[in-house]
């Protein structure tokens, strides 16, 4: 992915002036680094068919922030939205942008035990 051209799709969807990005690692899609104005933010790039998932995600880490649960921020566009669009050479990828959490990767195994037993 090019990388002026994240800078300029995130920067004319969010109100943040991301300066710069880079790659931190590529898995189902790509995660970047994203950095501007002092503070950094993670941007995830799903691949185009997976689209649904990404919303899916996206609805899953709302409903646990909703319900106090320590769970990554997920960034609003300007326009309210959760995720923006980017062209890609197979179509349109779904990339939704996360405020950055300094710490440890959480034992998903016992996260996951936890989340279950709330009602």
């Amino acid at each position: 992915m090019n990388y002026d051209y994240l800078i300029r799709e995130i920067n004319r969807s969010y109100p943040l002036r991301i300066e710069q990005i880079r790659l931190h690692r590529e898995m189902i899609g790509g995660v970047y680094f994203a950095e501007g104005g002092g503070k950094r933010y993670v941007l995830k790039i799903y691949r185009s068919f997976k689209t649904a998932d990404a919303l899916q995600s996206v609805r899953i880490l709302d409903y646990l922030e909703a319900h106090s649960y320590p769970a990554v921020t997920v960034l609003r566009t300007a326009g309210q939205e959760s995720h923006i669009l980017l062209e890609a050479q197979d179509g349109l990828q779904a990339a939704v942008l996360f405020r950055y959490a300094e710490g440890a990767t959480p034992d998903g195994i016992a996260e996951a035990e936890v989340i279950g037993q709330q009602t």
